[in-house]
């Protein structure tokens, strides 16, 4: 656990697919699982751009401000 959050504070981007493979390079053999489990019991989360699914292009806002204007 003390690995996954020191490499964590250097790779705060690191999921747990990525930060298995990180410590597999090290020589730590541990599971993905393993490390989803124990990064989830630490509360670390992958830092990465969320999908912004029902924010609406510019275009249809400029759209309905011309629908509603009109």
């Amino acid at each position: 656990m003390r690995r996954i959050d020191e490499r964590y504070l250097r790779y705060p981007f690191y999921g747990s697919r990525q930060m298995a493979r990180h410590l597999a390079r090290e020589g730590v053999s541990v599971g993905r699982h393993r490390v989803r489990r124990l990064m989830r019991l630490l509360g670390l989360e992958a830092i990465y751009r969320k999908p912004r699914t029902s924010v609406a292009c510019s275009a249809t806002i400029r759209m309905r401000t011309e629908r509603q204007s009109g």
